[in-house]
Parts: structure tokens; sequence; C-alpha cells
């Protein structure tokens, strides 16, 4: 694992073929994104890959994967909630205070939008959203 602060090579893969229109505050939303994809980058281990995927079947989805650390399966049911902090976290020594996947949560609740995470130790996380059609 890399010390804190080191550079990692970390591969992201962009499957967004087209932009997937969705009804929203773009400021809010891009801050939601934006944490997950550092969450993705922050817990993907040197040579990982982080992938990004989008499709629009009547609802906007977006969907981040990336590889590697991975979360317990009895840690799952509490990542959303505020100041938890995963035994990964402190592995990997991130800072943080455990807010980041709560707020995510509220702002994807708020524009009625859902939020589902899975995870595997040593596979992986990935985080699928959903958001109202415009």
């Amino acid at each position: 694992m890399p010390a804190a602060g080191r550079a990692q090579e970390v591969e992201l893969i962009d499957r967004t073929a087209l932009p997937v229109p969705a009804r929203g505050d773009a400021k809010r939303l891009t801050q939601a994104l934006n944490h997950l994809v550092v969450n993705a980058i922050k817990f993907t281990g040197p040579d990982g890959r982080i992938t990004v995927e989008s499709r629009d079947d009547g609802e906007p989805e977006l969907t981040i994967s990336d590889t590697r650390m991975g979360i317990a399966e009895e840690e799952l049911p509490h990542v959303f909630d505020r100041f938890y902090r995963c035994a990964s976290a402190d592995v990997m020594a991130a800072q943080g205070p455990g807010l980041g996947l709560a707020i995510v949560k509220s702002i994807i609740e708020a524009h009625h939008g859902s939020i589902h995470l899975t995870s595997a130790p040593g596979v992986g996380t990935t985080v699928r959203l959903t958001l109202p059609a415009r």
C-alpha cells in the first residue's frame, strides 16, 4: 500500500458514451460525483482500475467501480452513516471525519434519486446511483 501522500498509478476507464441528462442542482450533483470519484481514487491501490459508466434506460444511472481494497460485508450497512469510517480507511491512512458518503447520499436523495454500494474485500467497490429523468 502506498504511503499517504505518495503518487500511485491508477487507470481510469471512461465508459460514458453520451451525456445522460438528469434534473437537479448542478453544484450539489458535482459535489456528490466528485466525492465518489475521489473516494475511488483514494481506496484503489497501486495498479488499480476505476471504471465510470453511465446509461439512460428511462432513468439516468451512473456507476463508479474500483478495484483492490473493498469493504467487509459487516461494514456495508453503515457506509452511509454519518461519522462512520471503514477499517480500510484506517489501513490506507485516509484522512476525513467519515461524512463524505453520508453527504453524497443526502444529495442524491434530495434529488429523488437512489444510491447503492456493493463491495468485497480485495476485489473492490461499486457505487450505483440513479436520478430522475429530465
